[in-house]
């Protein structure tokens, strides 16, 4: 009888001690999902900073990518008038509209550029105008009217251009963002102007900087991003003259900062409420490479697309 009583007691015994040791199993499993859930939440908002910094660039947004295409026009003789306005991949451009005046006094071209574009399935769409001004440099240092300026018996081609976003509107829909543009400058230095590679530099003093509003939608939920992004070139090539194709022409990294509030509209939580990244692009051949934190995307310049590498 006594030997039954121990037997039951230690027995007893035996399943609170694997009773406490199955809870603080599970406790240690739940302390350790904390990290995870973190490293997920900063994994989230790198891609979300990818995709809007992507979105930024592109060309249905009226991104920098189309104001470089601009601005390799610019350096021809036939200017904006041959416009970067042939979309590819089923784009097309609904309608585009450039006005331009000149000011002898200071040898600066101010010209206001409207475009709107969609695909055929009317799925993106986009509607922005920029207001520019630009300013054609010869050798002499000297400013002159056009591109290529004729001078009696002779002429002049600008070797360097200064070109300047002095404002920007715009708003843009694709399937994964809806982008609006909240406000845009920058400045830009375009030497070897009258060579067949001309070469951008932006000027510290006033980097392109763009503000924006982007609802990212993605299989994990739907956010709205307010942020402001800075981009640096420095030494970019490409070829003059190329419009839109500049970018499979071109060589060269542009470095920036990205900041965002972040408001989540559905679907997972943020552990991070705002978002701050620095990034770096590399432009050359079909698709830049955006590289956030370590983390390499590719990029579809048209639709500002993101694929994860």
């Amino acid at each position: 009888m006594f030997m039954r009583r121990v037997n039951s007691s230690f027995k007893l015994f035996g399943f609170f001690v694997m009773l406490g040791l199955l809870g603080s199993f599970i406790i240690s499993g739940c302390q350790k999902e904390t990290p995870t859930e973190s490293q997920l939440s900063s994994a989230v908002a790198t891609e979300d900073a990818a995709q809007s910094i992507s979105s930024s660039l592109s060309v249905n947004s009226g991104g920098a990518i189309e104001q470089i295409a601009d601005m390799v026009n610019i350096s021809s003789s036939a200017g904006l008038s041959n416009d970067a306005s042939t979309m590819t991949v089923g784009g097309k451009l609904n309608n585009a509209t450039i006005t331009r005046t000149y000011d002898s006094t200071n040898g600066w071209w101010n010209a206001t550029v409207t475009r709107e574009r969609s695909n055929i399935s009317g799925t993106i769409h986009s509607t922005y105008t920029r207001v520019y001004k630009y300013q054609y440099i010869n050798a002499n240092g000297a400013f002159q009217k056009n591109y290529i300026t004729v001078n009696g018996a002779t002429s002049d081609t600008a070797v360097t251009i200064n070109h300047e976003i002095f404002s920007g509107t715009g708003y843009a829909v694709t399937p994964r963002i809806d982008h609006k543009l909240l406000s845009l400058t920058g400045k830009w230095i375009v030497t070897n102007a009258n060579s067949d590679t001309v070469t951008f530099n932006s000027l510290s003093s006033n980097p392109y900087s763009r503000s924006s509003s982007d609802t990212v939608t993605t299989w994990n939920g739907m956010r709205t991003l307010n942020s402001s992004l800075v981009l640096n070139f420095t030494d970019v090539r490409g070829a003059r003259g190329s419009g839109l194709n500049w970018r499979s022409k071109a060589s060269g990294k542009i470095t920036g900062t990205y900041h965002a509030i972040v408001s989540v509209l559905k679907g997972q939580t943020y552990t991070e409420k705002t978002i701050d990244r620095a990034f770096d692009i590399t432009i050359g051949g079909t698709n830049p490479i955006i590289n956030v934190n370590g983390k390499r995307f590719s990029m579809e310049p048209i639709y500002g697309e993101i694929t994860a590498l």
